[in-house]
């Protein structure tokens, strides 16, 4: 932990823009893969408070708590790890393209059937981190994507991309 007080979690509007050009990769990706829109039974059965309780927790997490989860794994360690054994004391701008890839590889695969589009995710949210050297600028980016995925699902009940 005490590694991470180093790092730089300042954003700027470079994260909200990448953010938005992310999601707008993740919509196309949802759009080729042809899901339909139905809510999920489990979450329609629910009485309303327990439903818009679950609503409510899946917001923060995936505002908030997955953000810098993710980023903290993926870029924080992750890249900078496949750069350098010496990782905790590693600039993101000292990232090379193959740590670049291979961490975004890892991160589009645990998106599941939103693998290219999380490849996409992993190289514009590390591409990020490595130009700006802030673990902040990759948080927000993905937040910002995390935000605006919230609200297609439920504002347009979009409901497979949760």
């Amino acid at each position: 932990r005490r590694s991470y007080a180093g790092v730089d979690f300042g954003f700027s509007w470079r994260g909200l823009v990448v953010g938005a050009l992310v999601f707008g990769a993740w919509m196309a990706d949802a759009a080729w893969l042809g899901l339909s829109a139905d809510e999920p039974t489990a979450l329609t059965a629910l009485p309303p408070g327990l439903r818009g309780a679950w609503i409510g927790c899946r917001l923060v997490a995936a505002v908030v708590t997955v953000p810098l989860a993710e980023e903290l794994a993926y870029r924080g360690y992750l890249l900078r790890r496949l750069s350098t054994a010496h990782f905790e004391s590693a600039p993101f701008s000292a990232a090379r393209w193959p740590a670049l890839a291979l961490s975004a590889v890892a991160f589009g695969v645990v998106h599941g059937r939103f693998w290219i589009a999380g490849i996409i995710a992993g190289l514009a949210y590390g591409g990020l981190a490595m130009r700006t050297n802030k673990l902040g600028e990759s948080v927000a980016a993905h937040a910002t994507t995390n935000a605006l995925i919230a609200a297609e699902v439920l504002l347009f009940h979009h409901w497979p991309l949760w």
